[in-house]
């Protein structure tokens, strides 16, 4: 696997300018090589955090923004070129090894690798285990994805589409991994305007016990996996690159994220408290129409309020 991409340590991790510049600078790069490309992404969970951003490539192109990186990804090895990515320069060589926790060797599954080299302010070397984080597929001959944020009349389909996925998702991950199935966010409220995004959250053992299977099952041009926000999140999509048709959680119970159960049912149960959210939604919509981590992030202390007030850990 040859990566196009960088990568980044320690604080870097809170900030998002690794994925802004290889979304903004690469799929033009890469669609010199390849017409379909993948955005791959490896992270650690530790003290000493490391993460591996970037996107698969046939050949390294020509011309190379500064500050990016080029990785090449074997069975036994990582190989890593500093400054300029001319792979005819000498790399910095660490043993690698593709392994699933509890299952056998893949290259779509967690690794472990020494990463004791330059630049990286790792003091020891040491056996380090980096999970999966990303792995979706992207057509570069398509300028952008159709992501823009609207917010639609409900439509009656939702929950049809949700317990299809449901059934789907079961028969696909097995009752030891999808122990659970709830339909949630706002297509899950009789009646209220959401995205047509349908949101499912599926209940596991655990991550370790999900990835071997998930990752494969929900693997694909139309699927995509984003594991930047502690936990896994798949986006299905109508056709590659085509709009999103829903998105699949994966939590073990008491994950924080399962608060959002909740929150459906309060807002099921209490129109005034609906109508809070769905106001500031429809304000947020058309002042990010096409920026969806903006309009997420804009919402977000609301969610918590409203939240807490569906916790009880609040008056409402």
């Amino acid at each position: 696997m040859l990566l196009l991409g960088g990568i980044a340590t320690g604080p870097e991790l809170q900030g998002n300018d690794l994925f802004v510049r290889v979304f903004r600078d690469l799929p033009s790069l890469v669609r010199e090589s390849t017409p379909v490309s993948r955005f791959v992404g490896f992270e650690t969970a530790d003290d000493d955090p490391v993460r591996f951003f970037g996107m698969e490539a046939r050949t390294v192109p020509a011309e190379y923004p500064d500050g990016l990186r080029l990785l090449k990804l074997t069975t036994s090895e990582l190989r890593l070129w500093s400054g300029s990515p001319d792979p005819k320069r000498t790399p910095i060589v660490e043993p690698l090894e593709w392994r699933w926790h509890t299952d056998a060797p893949t290259e779509c599954g967690d690794f472990v690798v020494d990463l004791h080299a330059p630049g990286y302010g790792i003091a020891e070397r040491r056996e380090r285990m980096f999970a999966m984080s990303a792995n979706a597929y992207y057509d570069t001959t398509v300028d952008r994805l159709p992501d823009d944020v609207e917010v639609v009349a409900y439509d009656d389909s939702w929950p049809r589409r949700y317990a299809e996925m449901e059934l789907w998702l079961v028969a696909t991950l097995g009752r030891d991994v999808a122990r659970r199935v709830e339909h949630y966010g706002s297509t899950a409220i009789p009646g209220m305007p959401a995205k047509p995004v349908v949101d499912l959250l599926v209940e596991i053992p655990s991550f370790e016990a999900a990835r071997p299977v998930a990752i494969p099952a929900l693997s694909g041009p139309c699927w995509e996996y984003w594991g930047f926000h502690d936990h896994m999140t798949f986006v299905r999509r109508e056709k590659p690159m085509g709009r999103r048709l829903a998105h699949v959680h994966l939590a073990p119970a008491g994950h924080r994220v399962w608060e959002g159960v909740a929150l459906r049912d309060y807002f099921r149960r209490d129109h005034a408290a609906r109508e809070r959210y769905l106001s500031l939604k429809r304000d947020l919509a058309s002042r990010y129409r096409t920026d969806r981590e903006a309009y997420t992030a804009a919402k977000s202390e609301l969610v918590r309020i409203l939240t807490d007030e569906a916790l009880g850990r609040r008056e409402a």
